[in-house]
């Protein structure tokens, strides 16, 4: 194929490409008319004003509005912004977006009988939601303020202001525990 020159973002190519004829084109930068199809340089080979490579057609174009069509839901509520999702929206020609912050909790477990390490012993038993709970509502997209382990005294709650409180109360303790929720 004859080489005709380039296609950059800053100045696109005005030139109509015929069957037989190739361009350098930037990433990013506009397809000029007549190209069907982009050959990455590690797959071409130049000599002189020739390229030798093996188009397929399609490959490597993507037409304007590909991703999306005017009106579709790009991300659905309550979908945590990650990166991927920031480009996507960029892409779409979104410079802002509505968002909400995680909720925030703070963990209280109660419980005189509960351990904290080792084996159960003396008529406590071994804490197993405690090394779980952080996890699983990290998962969920909740901001974990802090966790703190308190005995069943009302008087040693510290009051702060969350959007969520999750408390555990034994099934074999419900009538002894001094505090309810």
């Amino acid at each position: 194929m004859e080489n005709f020159g380039r296609s950059t973002r800053r100045k696109p190519s005005e030139l109509f490409i015929n069957s037989g004829e190739a361009l350098h084109i930037a990433t990013g930068a506009v397809i000029p008319q007549g190209v069907d199809s982009v050959v990455e340089w590690e797959r071409a080979e130049i000599v002189g004003d020739l390229l030798h490579a093996n188009p397929r057609f399609g490959s490597h174009i993507r037409p304007a509005g590909a991703e999306c069509k005017d009106g579709d839901l790009l991300v659905p509520r309550g979908t945590q912004i990650t990166p991927g999702i920031a480009g996507l929206l960029s892409a779409a020609g979104h410079d802002h977006i509505s968002v909400t912050r995680k909720p925030r909790a703070v963990i209280f477990f109660l419980g005189d009988e509960l351990l904290h390490s080792g084996i159960p012993r003396g008529g406590k038993v071994r804490d197993s939601i405690g090394p779980q709970l952080k996890t699983w509502l990290t998962r969920l997209g909740v901001e974990v303020v802090s966790e703190s382990y308190i005995p069943d005294e009302l008087n040693q709650l510290i009051s702060q202001r969350m959007d969520l409180v999750i408390t555990f109360i034994p099934a074999t303790r419900f009538f002894e525990s001094r505090l309810l929720s």
